[in-house]
């Protein structure tokens, strides 16, 4: 008995070591080396750009004093609903201090976006390409900026650029084939929930763009069931952390209340101002280097859903 038990151990340890090696051999340390080094640099510049908006100042000091905040305040406001960008602050502030907590969740965020920019770039074009490419993403002085401060536009960037990722990295070589594993579809969901609960406009401009990717690449209709349920899940979850952190509130009325107060008017200003604006130059741009992509190759799919 004790030889056949040694030889079970024996053949067990054997068994175990070349999975091990296979798992550190999956990961392409070249690349985390690269997403780490270009997300600490942005971590470093946007502390630059930190914005003056008021509104990522009330997150703050929702995610720091919690319902100190809303049990004082003279009318409900919609602010403290926003559980996608004050749950993950409270608990980095929580763990790691105020100042050490922010600066954690400003570096996940970026490392979410750079991390998303790289997959979807490697996976069409050289690493060193990708990695160029996702560094001048990631110092777009529009991203520095709302990463450099708590305001919730953050989550919508790195969410969304995460979302895309999922729709493209599902490990299909043919469009159409069907083959999809169930963690992407799972994880888009988590995504979707995550940015409802954030700002539920940028919720949906991000969950159409991966509708649209995953239209195209006729994802079967089970894994549309499958990020259904995550988002779910993830949305049910954020209401309990809410009920946890603000007892005395309810989401749903707080949210209806606030959004009855509310008139678009006030956010527009009298005479038109887009036709003037200089980043009405971005769409533009975008449609000439896309029809140009098209041309030069259309038998890419990336080339014709663009």
């Amino acid at each position: 008995a004790p030889a056949i038990r040694k030889d079970v151990l024996v053949s067990e340890t054997v068994a175990e070591a070349p999975e091990r090696k296979q798992l550190l051999s999956r990961i392409n340390w070249r690349d985390v080396i690269l997403v780490l080094v270009i997300s600490l640099f942005t971590s470093l510049i946007s502390q630059r750009w930190t914005g003056t908006l008021l509104d990522g100042q009330f997150y703050a000091s929702l995610s720091l004093f919690g319902s100190d905040v809303t049990d004082r305040a003279i009318f409900q406001s919609y602010y403290w609903t926003r559980l996608g960008v004050i749950a993950p602050m409270h608990a980095f502030t929580t763990v790691f201090g105020a100042w050490l907590g922010f600066a954690g969740y400003r570096f996940l965020l970026i490392l979410i976006l750079v991390t998303a920019s790289y997959l979807i770039l490697k996976r069409y074009t050289h690493w060193r390409t990708a990695a160029t490419l996702t560094a001048f993403i990631s110092l777009n002085t529009v991203i520095l900026s709302y990463f450099g401060n708590t305001y919730l536009t953050g989550i919508v960037m790195s969410g969304t650029v995460a979302l895309i990722a999922t729709a493209v990295m599902d490990g299909t070589s043919k469009r159409g084939n069907g083959k999809m594993p169930k963690r992407p579809p799972i994880v888009a969901g988590v995504i979707i929930g995550w940015l409802a609960m954030s700002n539920p406009a940028g919720m949906i401009l991000a969950a159409v763009i991966w509708f649209v990717i995953r239209l195209f690449r006729r994802t079967h209709v089970v894994h549309y069931l499958w990020t259904a349920a995550s988002a779910i899940v993830t949305f049910g979850v954020f209401l309990l952390i809410g009920k946890a952190l603000f007892p005395k509130m309810n989401w749903i009325e707080s949210y209806i209340n606030s959004d009855a107060r509310t008139r678009l008017s006030d956010f527009a200003s009298k005479s038109p101002i887009w036709p003037d604006d200089i980043s009405m130059l971005v769409p533009a741009m975008i449609l000439v280097i896309c029809i140009g992509v098209w041309f030069a190759n259309r038998t890419s799919w990336p080339a014709r859903l663009g």
